[in-house]
């Protein structure tokens, strides 16, 4: 997969997680895990995320999560694979922005407010 380039290619097999971040005034980040992987789909199921441990604590209203492998907390769905590389990194198109492949073992950003 080049650089920048769509396609329904992918290498993602079952185990993988992926992540959605989104929201407005605040970061919300899903995990989901890979449970079946065919050429040009696969299929995801939502897991539980937790807050890092061991983290700097900044204004209260953020923090880093990790994923819950294998912590199911919804039914899988099926997605046709429509992905690009950008920076090393895979997305494949979410319906509010895209899933990014889980790389970070630190965590990802998320936020809230009262």
């Amino acid at each position: 997969m080049e650089n920048g380039k769509v396609t329904n290619e992918h290498n993602f097999k079952v185990g993988d997680i992926i992540y959605n971040s989104w929201g407005w005034e605040q970061t919300n980040i899903d995990f989901y895990q890979v449970v079946d992987a065919k050429p040009k789909t696969i299929k995801i199921a939502p897991i539980n995320g937790k807050f890092r441990e061991n983290q700097p604590h900044g204004n209260g209203m953020s923090a880093y999560v990790v994923p819950v492998p294998n912590k199911f907390c919804g039914d899988p769905i099926a997605k046709r694979v429509l992905s690009y590389k950008h920076n090393g990194k895979k997305y494949i198109k979410a319906e509010f922005g895209c899933f990014q492949e889980y790389k970070d073992k630190d965590g990802v950003y998320c936020s809230w407010y009262a």
